[in-house]
């Protein structure tokens, strides 16, 4: 561990270094510089672990220096010595990243102590650092093994192929006792901008939104099998997986890519999870599902272009939401209401809405709404007020105004108009 005093006036760096038992608290080696100048070729020509730098200093301030420090040296931990009783350098201090501020004359007691600190905090960061980096080559090796699969997979080396995926399961065993793999086929449909996405970075934006919808409670490794399709594979240490929350982040994953990324995909997930090497759907995916460049940007459920029901198409659930609309047009109902009642994910459910039905939601239900008043002014004698009630309107105004804009006359003239024909 080494540290860099820096103070302009020279007796004060060689008193702290002379008086204080570095050796003790942790501290190697210490540097001295009497100017930021000074203190900068250190930094450029020897690793320095702590800072503990004077505000005030002629030329370049000690928050300058830092600031300097944390462009090019952000593990750097700076702590900051000062003799004037002004807290907005405190606060200058702690917003640039500052680890603590000192207040002098200061004992040598209270310096070593929080150096102590300083030096268990650069510890701790370099230990995160090293869990950080060591998980990201695991996540690499991950990502090579099932790129490797699928190469001996398509020259017709199957033995081979189950081989890599059996080394897969090994690295995961030594994260869970027990796993369990779901797949996930992913096909860009359509690029804004190909030359700005290579594999690196389309596997780094898979893996770090399908981490976060799922909060890092599996692994996940990315892989291209050909061009423009990946095979994402979720390593999961359970075999009781909630299928709803799943399939809810598969939907949430989906959503999120094709609105703010500026490519689109088609997903295809496998419902069933594996324990063993997925021959059958390694073919299945080969033989059917990626080559169809033709692909729309949808989900395309194992089994069918399905909703939550395996034998339910996206379709049949549209028609379903379409009757619930209708059975419960005298209330106010929403969007959530209905996505709620098919298990969609409420963004999800409004695409695919719009995709099948031709209306957004707001808009269906609108015509919904109009085309039972229009039947009950022309059919029954309830009044207007009933009439507005019984399509889900509580205010007259209100319903008078919106059934004017959509066929031009109020309720009164519309069943006045009725009647006389």
């Amino acid at each position: 561990m080494r540290l860099l005093l820096v103070d302009d006036q020279r007796e004060i760096t060689e008193s702290l270094r002379k008086s204080i038992d570095w050796a003790k608290i942790g501290i190697d080696e210490v540097c001295t510089a009497v100017s930021a100048k000074e203190a900068k070729l250190i930094m450029v020509n020897v690793e320095i672990d702590i800072l503990l730098t004077d505000i005030e200093m002629p030329g370049e301030s000690g928050l300058e220096l830092f600031r300097w420090t944390r462009e090019r040296y952000p593990d750097i931990i700076g702590i900051f010595l000062t003799s004037h009783v002004d807290f907005s350098y405190a606060q200058e201090a702690i917003r640039m990243g500052g680890f603590d501020y000192i207040l002098q004359p200061a004992r040598y007691q209270e310096v070593a102590n929080v150096v102590v600190r300083a030096s268990r905090k650069s510890r701790e960061n370099t230990r995160t650092e090293k869990i950080v980096k060591r998980a990201r080559l695991l996540a690499d090796q991950c990502d090579n093994l099932l790129e490797l699969l699928f190469m001996r997979f398509r020259e017709g080396k199957y033995e081979e192929s189950a081989a890599y995926f059996e080394k897969l399961k090994n690295i995961y065993k030594l994260q869970y006792e027990k796993s369990l793999f779901r797949i996930i086929w992913v096909q860009i449909v359509k690029f804004e901008n190909r030359e700005a996405w290579n594999d690196s970075l389309l596997k780094m934006v898979f893996r770090n939104i399908l981490e976060e919808l799922f909060e890092r409670e599996d692994s996940v490794s990315v892989a291209r099998t050909c061009d423009d399709c990946f095979c994402i594979m979720q390593a999961f240490g359970t075999y009781d997986i909630d299928s709803e929350k799943w399939r809810d982040s598969i939907e949430r994953f989906h959503f999120f890519i094709n609105e703010h990324m500026d490519f689109k995909i088609a997903i295809y997930p496998e419902m069933t999870g594996i324990a063993d090497f997925p021959l059958d759907k390694l073919t299945r995916a080969f033989s059917l599902t990626m080559p169809d460049s033709g692909s729309s940007p949808d989900i395309f459920w194992e089994g069918g272009d399905a909703g939550r029901n395996p034998a339910r198409s996206n379709e049949e659930c549209i028609h379903i939401a379409e009757k619930y609309i209708r059975d419960n047009i005298s209330r106010s109902i929403s969007r959530a209401e209905v996505a709620e009642y098919l298990n969609f994910n409420e963004e999800y459910f409004s695409r695919l809405f719009k995709k099948y039905n031709g209306d957004t939601f707001k808009a269906f239900e609108m015509k919904e709404r109009i085309r039972e008043a229009k039947k009950l002014l022309q059919y029954s004698n309830f009044s207007i007020n009933i009439v507005a009630s019984k399509v889900g309107y509580d205010n007259f105004s209100h319903f008078s105004k919106v059934f004017r804009q959509a066929t031009g006359y109020t309720p009164q003239e519309y069943r006045g108009l009725k009647s006389q024909k």
